[in-house]
């Protein structure tokens, strides 16, 4: 119902706002839209920091994000660099609300965590109490670095998730996730081995390539092998990652309910995987 190269103009109403008819799904997957995120991490600005005047409940249902970016000049032309931008994914949910005619959670819902098998995750309110999930915390320190208290996460993004985050799931859920994509079930089988090869090269360093897919990210050496495949994400009272290792045929998983403290276990997890398996070589960064 959507193409990867057709204009997200022609499937969300944008007039009005400053986003290019050039921008196509392919460049929000990627990065290479040019859009300006609502908080740009790459630039170290705070996400945190967009809920200090806008009260966090304001922002519930897809379309209720765009007022925070779609109005911003863009960075760059579309498919002219490639910078990280956490609102392509906020226009992707529009478009697919709009093929499907229903809500970017309901049809995540269907056709991935049902699909999948993952039975324990979902888009769950942090308004109501759900049983068996985890509230999100993190330190407070005072100017030496000690903490004095924790600080739970309730004013720091939107009650329930988006296109773009806040999905509730399990360690185990994402592995299943992984391997129902590496199966195919979830995917046609050019779809899957689009989503499953690196597509636009972001950045390098350390002999190392970090590339961008659509959606996933990916470690590949200089001459085309891959390392690891991964995601990962963090933001106040979360951090988490997954990552599959081609060479050993391993997923590793790692979440946290504080953003501190989780890198520290993903170094230890990398480490022991790297020992058991030398040939996944450096693949970490």
């Amino acid at each position: 119902m959507l193409s990867l190269d057709g204009p997200i103009t022609g499937v969300v109403d944008l007039a009005g706002t400053t986003v290019s008819p050039e921008v196509a799904l392919r460049h929000l997957l990627t990065h290479t839209s040019g859009l300006a995120d609502d908080a740009d991490e790459e630039a170290g600005e705070d996400y945190e920091a967009l809920w200090v005047d806008k009260p966090v409940y304001s922002v519930i249902e897809t379309h209720d994000f765009l007022p925070q970016f779609a109005y911003k000049p863009a960075l760059f032309a579309p498919g002219s660099r490639c910078r990280y931008c956490n609102v392509g994914y906020i226009l992707v949910g529009l478009a697919i609300e709009s093929a499907t005619g229903t809500s970017y959670w309901e049809h995540v819902q269907t056709v991935v965590f049902d699909r999948a098998g993952m039975a324990d995750s979902g888009f769950f309110d942090r308004r109501w109490a759900v049983p068996d999930v985890a509230e999100g915390w993190d330190p407070v320190l005072d100017d030496g670095g000690v903490r004095t208290g924790w600080k739970a996460n309730i004013f720091s993004y939107p009650p329930i998730g988006s296109p773009a985050d806040g999905a509730h799931v399990t360690v185990g859920d994402l592995v299943t996730f992984a391997q129902a994509v590496r199966a195919g079930r979830l995917l046609t089988p050019e779809l899957t081995e689009a989503f499953l090869t690196p597509q636009v090269l972001h950045h390098a360093r350390d002999g190392h390539e970090i590339w961008y897919g659509y959606g996933l990210e990916f470690v590949r050496d200089p001459d085309g092998t891959v390392r690891s495949q991964y995601k990962d994400g963090d933001n106040t009272g979360a951090l988490g990652i997954f990552r599959y290792y081609p060479a050993a045929g391993v997923d590793a998983v790692m979440l946290s309910n504080s953003s501190v403290g989780g890198v520290d276990a993903i170094d230890a997890m990398h480490d022991a995987i790297q020992a058991a398996h030398p040939e996944v070589g450096d693949s970490g960064y």
